[in-house]
């Protein structure tokens, strides 16, 4: 009996640790050379850096991350745990908002063995989970245990996004991001970000985001997730339902604004409540319920794919109705300043050695870490409180002047807000390209909050070239159009 139970140890030991070696060759390391440019001198490419991140193979001979690991990636490469070898990586499809990547790696044999992992159908709060992963301090896979404390929506620090994670009571360290988290051998999440101030927590993204992508990415292109681009407001206060005539017994969120970019436009109308959004119930606090949990109504528009339709139930003039809605509008696509951008060139025009630039986080960022405190207070209201209106598409700032005696008198102008080219509105920076360049009058005019600049349209012509070649400039215009 003994002999048999030290048989049946021996062959649990052996099919427990090829178990665990098949998993062990899944998980891999990644090695990125980045890059990012300086917004403040936009056709300048700051000095490389050297990160590592995680990742594992998935179905297709591919590899799944996160986005923040390969962002801004000039060169990148990847390693298993078994083996000392580095292969060079590509980047196939990125999603920045969701913090996801897919890449691939150009040798197939990579991939011989190493067995794509397979994902679970879903996961619950309380259940133990495994982080496997390579964070700094080490090249070995490191294998940490948690428990699923909780399901919410939470701001992904990458993309500054709102979107379902889930919190496990196991630290996400540096170089832990893209590793999977498992449960029972098959994938539940991916390790993306740390929980701040918390000790021992961290942030995993969900199955439900996680397939959303997948599915997404089916047809060889990247859509997003999609948003209603409207503003609302709880409607928890009693005087203000009495003042919309909302009945007692009914719950929604009032509609505040709706971008009039948007197709949206004509089917919400601003005064109106949102009582359903397919069938669930949209709460006075702006949650649903799904399940036995509590959800912002934005993980319900999220829950599906851009070109899908809602179908809401609105109360407008004290009638209940029904209508359907294209979801076409990703999320944050309404934002009048951009959130961080990464893989892309800034857009930038130089006129007379005026740098003009299309205003995002990245711009602002250019003011260090505190950012949010040391730049100037007027573009940080744009970026935390600006909203795209019908003639506003973006903010264009000029950035500051590149000395020359074309521009004398300019040159310690710096961060100033432009709103009119030659006496008409912008909001664009193709707008204002197309201003100065069909421009035929004799002077070009610039005009910001209690500032105009006057330039001489034939000097300014003639000086382009000068300035471009004194301070090594490649192009004085980079458009994405």
């Amino acid at each position: 009996m003994k002999q048999l139970l030290l048989i049946l140890l021996s062959l649990f030991t052996l099919v427990f640790t090829t178990y665990a070696n098949k998993i062990d060759d899944s998980v891999v390391k990644i090695y990125v050379t980045s890059s990012s440019y300086n917004y403040y001198e936009p056709w300048i490419l700051n000095s490389q850096s050297k990160s590592s991140g995680s990742g594992f193979v998935i179905k297709g001979n591919k590899i799944m991350t996160n986005a923040h690991v390969v962002a801004d990636a000039k060169y990148i490469q990847v390693k298993k745990s078994t083996s000392s070898k580095k292969y060079i990586g590509k980047i196939e499809v990125v999603a920045h908002e969701a913090d996801l990547a897919i890449i691939t790696v150009e040798d197939k044999s990579f991939f011989d063995d190493a067995p794509a992992l397979s994902f679970e159908n879903q996961i619950h709060t309380r259940e133990k989970v495994e982080v496997y992963g390579y964070p700094i301090g080490g090249d070995k896979l490191s294998i940490t245990e948690g428990v699923i404390s909780r399901i919410e929506q939470r701001t992904y620090a990458h993309s500054g996004a709102k979107l379902l994670a889930s919190q496990i009571d196991a630290a996400i360290n540096h170089g832990n991001s893209g590793g999977p988290v498992l449960k029972n051998g098959k994938v539940v999440g991916v390790a993306f970000q740390s929980a701040g101030k918390g000790e021992n927590l961290g942030y995993i993204i969900p199955l439900d985001i996680i397939k959303h992508f997948l599915t997404d990415i089916q047809d060889g292109s990247y859509n997003g997730f999609p948003e209603l681009p409207i503003e609302i407001m709880p409607m928890e206060s009693n005087s203000l339902k009495e003042y919309y005539s909302l009945p007692k017994d009914k719950s929604g969120v009032l509609v505040r604004f709706i971008d009039p970019k948007s197709t949206t436009i004509k089917h919400i109308k601003k005064g109106d409540i949102i009582l359903s959004i397919n069938g669930y119930t949209i709460y006075d606090d702006a949650t649903i319920k799904h399940g036995d949990d509590s959800y912002d109504l934005s993980y319900l528009v999220q829950k599906y794919q851009i070109g899908e339709k809602l179908t809401l139930t609105i109360f407008r003039d004290k009638n209940k109705i029904n209508i359907t809605i294209p979801l076409k509008d990703r999320i944050q696509s309404s934002r009048l300043v951009p959130t961080e951008q990464y893989d892309t060139k800034p857009e930038y025009y130089i006129n007379g050695g005026l740098i003009f630039t299309k205003l995002t986080k990245n711009y602002i960022q250019e003011w260090g870490s505190k950012w949010y405190y040391t730049a100037p207070t007027p573009l940080l209201y744009q970026y935390f409180y600006g909203r795209k209106e019908v003639n506003r598409e973006s903010v264009i700032v000029l950035s500051k002047v590149l000395p020359d005696d074309v521009n004398m008198g300019y040159h310690d102008i710096s961060n100033r807000i432009i709103h009119k080219v030659n006496g008409k509105e912008i909001s664009s920076i193709e707008e204002l390209v197309k201003a100065v360049e069909n421009n035929k009058s004799e002077f070009t005019i610039f005009e910001s909050d209690n500032l105009i600049i006057v330039l001489n349209r034939e000097d300014v012509e003639q000086s382009n070239e000068r300035i471009k070649d004194k301070f090594n400039i490649p192009s004085i215009k980079n458009l994405r159009n």
